[in-house]
C-alpha cells in the first residue's frame, strides 16, 4: 500500500501549500512508485477521490485532517494534479 500512501501524501501536501519537490524525490530515490499511471489508477478516479474525499471524511467521522477544510471543486483538483506532475 506504500504506492497509495505515497500519492496521498504527496497530494496532501500539495493542498496545504507545501513544497513538495523533495517529498516526491525522496519517493522516487526509495523506488517507490505514486504516479497514478503506474499504479493502476486513471486521472478520472483520482480526481474523484479529490472532489468527493472532503465530504467521506466528515460523513465518516474521521480524525481531523486538511480533508475536513478543503472541499475541492473539478478545477481545484485538476489544478492540483498539475501542480504535482499528474
Amino acid at each position: 500500500h506504500g504506492e497509495l500512501v505515497s500519492l496521498g501524501v504527496i497530494l496532501l501536501s500539495a493542498i496545504q501549500w507545501n513544497d513538495n519537490d523533495g517529498i516526491k524525490e525522496l519517493i522516487e530515490q526509495i523506488g517507490v512508485q505514486w504516479k497514478p499511471t503506474e499504479i493502476g489508477l486513471t486521472r478520472d478516479e483520482v480526481l474523484e477521490a479529490l472532489i468527493t474525499a472532503h465530504d467521506y471524511v466528515r460523513e465518516n467521522n474521521h480524525v481531523y485532517s486538511v480533508l475536513t477544510e478543503s472541499k475541492l471543486t473539478l478545477e481545484q483538483a485538476e489544478k492540483l494534479l498539475s501542480s504535482v506532475g499528474i
